[in-house]
């Protein structure tokens, strides 16, 4: 049975999919008032955080991302991963390349700043506020969430347009919950099933679980990185100085499970601490030392652990802690507050002075 009902929400698609069970569920969509025009050679870059380290065993995955936007077939890719990956600099790395040429307009946008914790408050209003405005829309009010992501879908594809969104998870139920992984935000679940059905363009997403709202939707791919293999490692490891022989190194890779933001902060530790010697890792606290820790973030805590030692009694560490009260990125101002109140001790050095 086809269930057809008309919807008001302004877009001038007519035929849209809404249902993947049998019972196939369409909307009409009646037209909307006259659009504004298409952008050109519009794009914001800005959004998507700066890493600071190369990107190592990562081509097959670029390789992927190129398809996708050269290629049609695909109007919506999801990169998955644990955090610490690297799909965030896989991502940087895809845009300051700029293998998105070709595009009309290129807007970026990264949920990072709503914080990794997961929590109920994390919105996606400011993102919705920013993107219908700088994609045209005349500021009139739009009341619902999914009307927003349906108006949204309707301005990105009246262009070519490369929509990347990173780090979507604190918008999404923990997999596994009585939500399992669903979107918080009806407006993203409308934005990004509409992109799926009738893009023009790519949707590019990353996050740390699937999108479980595109499951068994056709135009879309989602894809699992791997962990960084001993190559991929050994490389990270060389191109910071590291010393040691190709055994020690693929040695080091397998022990921290290729996890690259691991090995990338032990060789700053080994690069800062212990003269690049790879064999210093033998020193870092054991893994069972850490009980808060989780799987995924085990070999991450053994290296902050040691930072610890090294800046014991220092400024730094005192900057460290009171950044780790946050799940999200602190400015400098937040950190002089902590001080002025007496929970940040640096005796006579100044934010300024540690933070650049």
């Amino acid at each position: 049975m086809t269930d057809i009902r008309q919807d008001s929400s302004g877009s001038s698609n007519n035929l849209i999919n809404v249902s993947g069970s049998k019972n196939v569920s369409v909307i009409i969509q009646t037209p909307s008032a006259a659009l504004p025009p298409p952008l050109s050679a519009k794009f914001d870059l800005t959004r998507l955080p700066t890493t600071d380290s190369a990107l190592f065993g990562r081509d097959d995955e670029l390789a992927l991302i190129d398809r996708a936007w050269q290629e049609s077939g695909t109007n919506v890719l999801v990169l998955t991963a644990m955090g610490g990956a690297g799909k965030t600099s896989l991502l940087r790395k895809w845009i300051d390349d700029e293998r998105w040429r070709g595009a009309d307009a290129v807007y970026t946008w990264s949920f990072y700043l709503q914080g990794s914790s997961g929590e109920e408050q994390a919105s996606a209003a400011e993102f919705f506020d920013n993107a219908l405005a700088w994609f045209g829309h005349d500021g009139s009010p739009i009341r619902s969430e999914h009307d927003r992501g349906v108006k949204l879908a309707e301005l990105v594809r009246r262009q070519r347009t490369l929509l990347l969104l990173d780090g979507l998870e604190p918008l999404q139920h923990p997999l596994g919950g009585p939500m399992n992984g669903a979107l918080k935000d009806k407006g993203l679940v409308s934005l990004c099933v509409q992109l799926a059905a009738d893009g023009n363009g790519l949707l590019l997403i990353s996050s740390r679980q699937p999108v479980m709202e595109l499951n068994g939707r056709p135009h879309h791919h989602q894809h699992e990185l791997e962990p960084l293999n001993a190559a991929a490692g050994m490389a990270l490891f060389r191109a910071a100085g590291i010393i040691g022989t190709d055994k020690e190194l693929c040695a080091a890779v397998k022990a921290y499970n290729g996890h690259a933001l691991s090995l990338s902060l032990l060789a700053k530790y080994l690069s800062e601490y212990e003269n690049g010697d790879i064999r210093q890792q033998d020193t870092l606290r054991g893994l069972t030392e850490f009980p808060e820790a989780t799987r995924d973030s085990l070999h991450a805590f053994k290296v902050m652990a040691a930072y610890e030692r090294q800046l014991s009694g220092s400024a730094d560490l005192q900057i460290l802690f009171c950044l780790g009260l946050f799940d999200r990125p602190a400015a400098a101002e937040v950190m002089s507050f902590l001080r002025k109140e007496g929970v940040l001790h640096l005796g006579g050095v100044t934010i300024s002075e540690r933070i650049r």
